[in-house]
């Protein structure tokens, strides 16, 4: 993939908060561990700090590792999604400077050197602020569409629902310029935020983002004023 040498304002347009990645635990032996772990902050050009659970935490402890300080010899390879408006995978390599407990088990790890990025979304977003209806099983539900693309739309969702990845979702996208009103989504994805969650949604079959759609669609679109 593609790489870039990082700095904190760089960074911080690919990790959001509450975002969630993957981490592969490597230890001095050889051995392996992945666990999954969400971007909570950093202190800008010498450590980020990621949440992980109880269960990661118990795991690393069954190795016998040193996760207090920086010289346990762990490295961490972090993977995921970035919340991009062109949608990027990143991974990174780095080192695990100690877990601590603060509310939650929070781990820091060190300023990566270097990261690889590479574009996964062909089609670009359209974000937009539009109060609708979604179905997630028999469990109905007033969401936001936060944005929206050929492929998919990102959902936020206050209530209190199951998510899991590749359930299956009615979504009400009821336009003048799109034949279909009732899309049937995906769950790709989701990160806690703020009160609710942000849900990636994939479409089972792509929209016909025509010109008049996009039109349509600046009405809902948030202006910054």
């Amino acid at each position: 993939m593609p790489y870039f040498i990082p700095n904190s304002s760089e960074l911080e347009k690919y990790l959001t908060i509450g975002s969630r990645f993957s981490a592969v635990f490597i230890f001095e032996n050889g051995e392996e561990y992945s666990g999954q772990c969400s971007f909570t902050g950093m202190k800008k050009d010498q450590y980020l700090i990621f949440e992980i659970t109880a269960r990661t935490l118990e795991s690393l402890i069954t190795y016998k590792a040193d996760i207090s300080s920086s010289s346990s010899g762990i490295q961490v390879i972090i993977r995921g999604f970035a919340d991009t408006e062109s949608g990027h995978i990143i991974a990174f390599r780095t080192q695990l400077l100690g877990i601590r407990s603060a509310f939650s088990w929070l781990m820091f790890v060190e300023f990566p050197e270097r990261v690889e990025a590479k574009v996964v979304r062909k089609d670009k977003r359209l974000k937009i602020n539009l109060q609708t209806e979604a179905a997630f099983g028999k469990t109905a539900a007033i969401v936001v569409v936060r944005d929206i693309s050929v492929s998919g739309c990102c959902l936020y969702v206050e209530q209190d629902i199951e998510l899991h990845q590749g359930d299956e979702v009615k979504v009400k996208l009821q336009f003048d310029n799109l034949s279909e009103p009732l899309q049937l989504c995906t769950i790709a994805n989701w990160r806690k935020n703020g009160a609710g969650y942000s849900v990636g949604m994939t479409f089972n079959r792509p929209i016909a983002l025509s010109d008049q759609l996009r039109l349509e669609l600046l009405q809902y679109s948030p202006l910054n004023l």
